[in-house]
Order: C-alpha cells, then structure tokens, then sequence
C-alpha cells in the first residue's frame, strides 16, 4: 500500500483497486493511481458561517452568520443564527472571530476568559515566551458542546 520506492507511492485509492468515483451523481470520475489527475483527493468542508448549505460538490455555498449572542448563565450561552443552521445536539462549535463585549458590559461581565470561553479558543499557557519556536501555535480549539432550542430552530 505505501512503498517509499514505488513511482505509485502514496495511498492506493485507484478504482481498480477500490471502487471508488469522485464528483458523483454527475459527472463521476474513477478514482486513478496517487500520480493520476484524478487521485482520489476528496474535498471536504468544515460547517461555518460562509460554508453553509454547500451542494455535493462543496460548492455554491450561502451564508448563515450569527445574528445574536445572549449570556443566560454561568454555563449558558444563546447564539441565533440569521437562518435554520444544520446542528444537532451534542454537536461542538467554535466562533473565531467578529466577537467583543457590549461597549455597556462591565470587565467582571465580559473579558478577554470569558470570550476565549465563548470562542472555544484559549490561548497556549506559553504563547508569548520568546523562546517558543515561531511555526508553534499560540492558540488551540475546545468546542463548545450544542444543545438545541426545544422550540427555536434557528
């Protein structure tokens, strides 16, 4: 399967091999060897704001931006969408970016914990030590757990 020497090195997807077809219902391609122009590379696409509603090519996506977030408790937080978003319960969410405090909310309500807590994004412990090499990341992502509105879909 993966043999260094090979001119064929790489994962063995071909269609002779696997059965597979890419870019199906129309027009389906076979599948062809790690060096072919088909090579079975399958384009995926993480659910967000612009890669919504996406069709089976992972193309011709819509927007669905968050219209509010609300604060309801220590363990709580409210996000609408504009539109019905796709997620079910259990699933994991992070907000990257376009989120801040009210300008009326009070340090003690809203700061920079309490953001990286919504986002679902903290900082490394030694993100700003000069000694960190620069290709490591300062940041890493803890999803937030979803929980559906009984009666609101969106």
């Amino acid at each position: 399967c993966m043999d260094p020497g090979s001119a064929m090195y790489g994962p063995r997807g071909a269609y002779t091999v696997t059965n597979i077809k890419l870019k199906c219902p129309y027009p389906c391609s076979e599948v062809g060897e790690p060096t072919a122009s088909v090579h079975g590379g399958v384009s995926t696409k993480v659910l967000s704001d612009s890669s919504w509603m996406c069709n089976n090519q992972n193309e011709d996506c819509r927007l669905n931006d968050i219209k509010t977030i609300t604060v309801l408790d220590a363990f709580r937080t409210e996000i609408e969408f504009e539109k019905v978003h796709g997620l079910s319960d259990g699933d994991l969410i992070t907000i990257t970016d376009n989120i801040q405090c009210h300008s009326d909310d009070t340090a003690e309500e809203c700061n920079d914990a309490r953001l990286a807590s919504l986002k679902g994004i903290y900082p490394y412990a030694d993100a700003l030590l000069s000694s960190q090499p620069v290709a490591a990341p300062k940041t890493y992502f803890s999803g937030n757990i979803v929980t559906l509105h009984p009666t609101d879909p969106k």
